[in-house]
């Protein structure tokens, strides 16, 4: 699938709200319960070796860095992990690692244990064998050495191994039954069944996410407007210095001000869901990015056309059905037109590919997809929309992603990009014809085909008695 910058959403968005997108150094003093949840593989990356000689010392030091990063009144702290042993015919994400795992084969597969030395960390880290034996073993050695964890606080572990999530406290280690959380292949959405644990559980109503990643972000935005009991949701990233890349310095960004001002500024609409619907649809890890357009112009699109957005936006709330309605569908086509600065086109995307394939010199790549394609992207798009909002439940109920928008092929789980061909099935004859519909001494009628869009009618029944019925 084509890639794009996701970041692009998130910086488009900090400049349209100008002096309404607040960004701290340090969190202020509250007096809410506080828990804090850690995408373990972003801390894993951003942390690396820590300069340890063994594996044994590395979940040592692993440890005391999470403890040491949590905040004033929080003693509760969820660490999550993404997964690993999910089958390749069901994985939405093996079809990346598999492309990633290309350049890794020749690396060495390590099995952590404490006395082994820690490797080469680039080449360790790279391959993904080895992050899910490193989170396996940090969660065994963690669960045994419960010493460590201070008094009053506890730590759970989700996502590290097959199985519902560990809760550790100060000399105990047990399973919480209702996290389990199979259907989430990623951290960035199990963090929200674990916040949603959390606030119902322990009655935290503020809660720190430390990530980094844009998925996260404009999931937090979404889900601190559809969960009242959460008054605080808080993002802790890390930014690479402009001077060195090397140096960090850390950025904690209010959600539930980012969302309430949205709320207020959009009354109309649900705009966090409008935003987040946008940006699926114009791409993220596992819905392909629409050639040459860009996220900063998708925000402003969705920002403009958000009723219109509507029915897209409120797609696989919680609790309603996962069909896909004719004005789901309406919504996505309006959307797209206006991406493509077609906002009032009357037809559908094969008369709008047509159009501006002759009215644009431009790459061809630029061009909107068919109907045909734009349909699987769309059962691509609303298949991540549900697991995005369906995120803050531990066992959500989910789309089969092979009747929406995907196949299995050798095995993996990938994109059914098209099932009907890219282009119309041109014959060698065209006609010039200007007037007359085509009718005398035209190429086409003397060769006995249709005109098609290579003729000067492009085979428009509005000009043409020859014209064809679309091929796409």
């Amino acid at each position: 699938m084509r890639k794009g910058n996701k970041a692009d959403y998130v910086m488009a968005w900090k400049s349209t709200m100008g002096s309404h997108w607040e960004e701290m150094n340090e969190l202020p003093p509250s007096k809410e319960k506080t828990a804090m949840v850690v995408d373990m593989m972003a801390f894993i990356q951003r942390c690396q070796g820590m300069g340890c000689t063994d594996f044994d010392q590395l979940q040592q030091k692993y440890l005391h860095k999470i403890l040491s990063m949590k905040p004033v009144g929080c003693d509760v702290i969820h660490v999550i992990g993404d997964k690993y042993d999910i089958n390749p015919s069901s994985s939405l994400k093996y079809e990346e690692r598999y492309r990633r795992r290309k350049g890794t084969q020749n690396l060495k597969t390590f099995c952590p244990h404490s006395a082994l030395s820690v490797p080469q960390w680039k080449n360790f880290i790279s391959k993904m064998e080895n992050k899910e034996k490193l989170l396996n073993f940090l969660q065994e050695s963690w669960s045994k050495n419960t010493q460590h964890i201070p008094d009053q606080c506890q730590v759970i572990i989700g996502g590290f191994s097959p199985g519902p999530a560990i809760q550790l406290t100060k000399n105990t280690a047990s399973e919480l039954s209702d996290l389990t959380c199979q259907p989430h292949e990623e951290a960035d959405t199990r963090i929200f069944a674990h916040i949603s644990h959390c606030v119902r559980e322990d009655k935290c109503n503020r809660v720190v996410i430390v990530a980094n990643d844009t998925d996260v972000v404009i999931m937090a935005i979404y889900h601190v407007s559809h969960m009242p009991e959460l008054d605080e949701l808080w993002i802790c990233k890390t930014t690479s210095s402009c001077s060195s890349p090397i140096e960090r310095t850390k950025v904690l960004l209010p959600c539930h001000r980012i969302a309430d001002y949205l709320s207020s500024s959009y009354p109309a609409v649900d705009i966090t869901a409008v935003l987040l619907a946008a940006y699926i649809i114009t791409g993220c890890d596992t819905v392909s990015y629409p050639y040459f357009v860009g996220k900063k112009h998708a925000l402003k699109i969705a920002l403009d056309c958000a009723p219109a957005l509507g029915p897209l936006a409120e797609y696989a709330n919680i609790g309603d059905t996962l069909d896909i309605t004719t004005d789901v569908v309406i919504s996505a086509n309006k959307f797209f037109f206006a991406l493509y600065g077609k906002k009032d086109f009357s037809g559908n995307l094969n008369e709008l590919r047509c159009h501006l394939f002759m009215t644009r010199k431009a790459d061809i790549r630029s061009l909107p997809a068919t109907e045909d394609a734009f349909h699987l992207h769309l059962l691509r798009t609303v298949h991540q929309l549900a697991i995005c909002k369906r995120a803050s439940q531990s066992q959500p109920t989910l789309p089969d992603p092979i009747k929406f928008g995907r196949k299995v092929e050798n095995g993996i789980l990938i994109a059914n990009r098209m099932t009907k061909p890219p282009k119309p099935k041109l014959v060698n004859t065209s006609c010039k014809c200007q007037k007359g519909r085509c009718k005398r001494h035209c190429p086409c009628r003397e060769a006995t085909v249709k005109c098609t869009i290579a003729c000067l009618c492009c085979g428009d029944p509005q000009k043409c008695d020859l014209s064809s019925d679309s091929e796409y």
